[in-house]
C-alpha cells in the first residue's frame, strides 16, 4: 500500500485562498452594516416626529419623507462630532457634567452609565481617569484556568476583620461592557507585561490578536 498523502487539487486549493480573503472582508462588511443599522435607527423617533409634524401641517399623515440608516447614521457621528466639539469649551463641559450628574443620580441608570464609561475611558485611552491601572492573571472561573483581568483597586477593604483584596475586573469575550467584580488575594495575582489597550485587543479578538 502506498503511503503517500492525497494531493490537494487546484480548484480546492484556490477556493480554499479565496476563503480565506474574503471571509474577513465578510465579516467587516457585516459588522459596518449592524453598525449603520444601529446608527441608523437611533434616530428613528426623531424622524418619526419630523414625519408626524410635516403630516399635520400638510394635512397628509401618511406623508412620505425620504429616509435610509446611512442617512441616521451620519447624523449620529455628526452628533457625535458636536457632542466632541461641545466637551472642549466651559460651557459645554458644565453641560456634559450636569447631564452626567443626572444620570449618576438614578439608580439603575448610574451604575450602568459609570460600567459603560469606564470601559469607554480604557479603549480610548482616557489618561484623566485610569480605571483600568494595570493588568494581570488570575484562577477564573475555577483554579488551574488562568484569564485575564484588570485591577480596579490595589487595596479594597471590606471590613476591620478581613485582610485586604485586591479588586479586578473580568471582562466577556467578545464584549468587554460585560464582566465580572472579583476580589483575590495579593499571592493570587500575577502581574503581566501588557498594556491595558493590549489587553482588550487580546480579550476582544479571543487570542487572536498577541501583543504587538
Amino acid at each position: 500500500m502506498s503511503n503517500k498523502k492525497p494531493k490537494i487539487s487546484n480548484v480546492t486549493r484556490t477556493f480554499l485562498t479565496g476563503l480565506l480573503v474574503t471571509i474577513p472582508i465578510f465579516i467587516t462588511i457585516y459588522v459596518l452594516k449592524i453598525i449603520i443599522e444601529v446608527g441608523g435607527g437611533f434616530f428613528d423617533p426623531i424622524y418619526d416626529l419630523i414625519r408626524f409634524i410635516a403630516g399635520r401641517i400638510s394635512g397628509n399623515p401618511d406623508i412620505k419623507i425620504p429616509y435610509h440608516p446611512v442617512i441616521g447614521f451620519v447624523l449620529m457621528v455628526l452628533l457625535i462630532l458636536w457632542v466632541g466639539s461641545l466637551a472642549k469649551n466651559i460651557v459645554g463641559k458644565g453641560f456634559l457634567k450636569f447631564i452626567e450628574n443626572t444620570l449618576k443620580s438614578v439608580p439603575l441608570t448610574g451604575k450602568i452609565y459609570l460600567g459603560a464609561k469606564e470601559i469607554s475611558d480604557a479603549l480610548l485611552g482616557n489618561t484623566q481617569r485610569k480605571v483600568f491601572q494595570r493588568v494581570v492573571i488570575v484562577d477564573y472561573p475555577i483554579k488551574g484556568v488562568k484569564t485575564l483581568a484588570f485591577v480596579t483597586n490595589e487595596k479594597t477593604i471590606i471590613d476591620r476583620n478581613t485582610e485586604d483584596y485586591i479588586s479586578v475586573f473580568v471582562p466577556t469575550t467578545p464584549n468587554i461592557t460585560t464582566g465580572y467584580f472579583l476580589m483575590y488575594r495579593a499571592e493570587d495575582v500575577i502581574e503581566v507585561d501588557l498594556k491595558v489597550d493590549e489587553a482588550l485587543k487580546l480579550i476582544i479578538s479571543a487570542g487572536a490578536l498577541e501583543k504587538s
